[in-house]
């Protein structure tokens, strides 16, 4: 489970501070789906961004299974909390497949053959194994998110954001 407590985030302007998350407390269960909704600029990607760890400039306390999220390591993180971005960061010199593999060789130290198996099965799964060898350039939109989510999924977190 993933529990942030009182968790606020702002920052400053010339007119003063802004608080873009004030004392928000959540759970998020594993093996459920949970929506998080609200207005443009409530503070959902803030949100999200805090509990991947990607804002870790964030009051209050965010926890992953009793264990804080900002003192889990990169492997640990990896394997704990997938986090797929709204602009996706893939790597515009690679294909579909080293945008899926590079992680789990170079952050899991997986072999190469068996880096390429698992993400080759999560692009077939999510309907992208004929775009393996296509660089992020060629593809839409929608089918570069469904190669973020591919490269988060290979990682086989507890949780995805």
């Amino acid at each position: 489970m993933i529990c942030g407590k009182k968790i606020s985030w702002k920052y400053a302007k010339q007119k003063g501070i802004f608080h873009i998350l004030k004392d928000v407390s959540f759970e998020l269960k594993k093996g459920r789906i949970t929506t998080i909704i609200g207005q443009s600029g409530a503070g959902k990607s803030t949100l999200l961004k805090c509990i991947a760890n990607v804002n870790s400039y964030y009051e209050g306390v965010i926890t992953c299974d009793g264990k804080n999220v900002k003192n889990l390591n990169a492997m640990e993180r990896a394997s704990t909390i997938g986090f797929v971005h709204q602009q996706f960061h893939l790597f515009p010199h690679l294909s579909v497949l080293n945008n899926c593999t590079y992680s789990l060789m170079n952050v899991l130290e997986m072999g190469e053959e068996n880096a390429k198996k698992r993400a080759l099965e999560i692009l077939d799964f999510l309907g992208m194994n004929s775009f393996i060898q296509f660089h992020p350039s060629h593809l839409s939109g929608g089918q570069q998110q469904r190669v973020a989510i591919a490269r988060a999924l290979a990682l086989q977190p507890e949780f995805l954001l």
